[in-house]
């Protein structure tokens, strides 16, 4: 058999596997420190199932009210998502449009200020 590398033909007689494990020998190190490597299992937090704000019958969420948004932030300030909060996607949107216009009259920090 033969392999055309670069334009060129190298006859396979054993010289050129022998090469190419010396030059790629590396890379099965690299593979088995990966596979021995643990994986890491993520966390499932229980979120409810029903909307916070669906059941407290909120229609509208507004900028003005400070402690609803903050309920929904993190420690650093940034909204927190669906699958953590448990809100459904209609007031998601709507908090976080919220959020952004809190932030914008500085009612809301962008960050934390520690």
């Amino acid at each position: 058999m033969a392999e055309t590398i670069n334009k060129k033909v190298i006859k396979n007689d054993g010289v050129a596997d022998r090469d190419r494990e010396k030059r790629f020998s590396w890379l099965k190190d690299v593979q088995t420190i990966t596979s021995q490597k643990k994986q890491r299992k993520k966390k499932i937090l229980p979120v409810s199932s029903v909307c916070p704000l669906c059941d407290s019958n909120v229609t509208r969420v507004s900028y003005k009210d400070v402690y609803l948004l903050k309920r929904f932030m993190s420690i650093r300030g940034k909204i927190v998502g669906r699958n953590k909060s448990g809100m459904c996607s209609k007031h998601q949107r709507s908090l976080s449009r919220a959020i952004k216009r809190a932030r914008q009259m500085s009612l809301v920090s962008f960050v934390n200020q520690d």
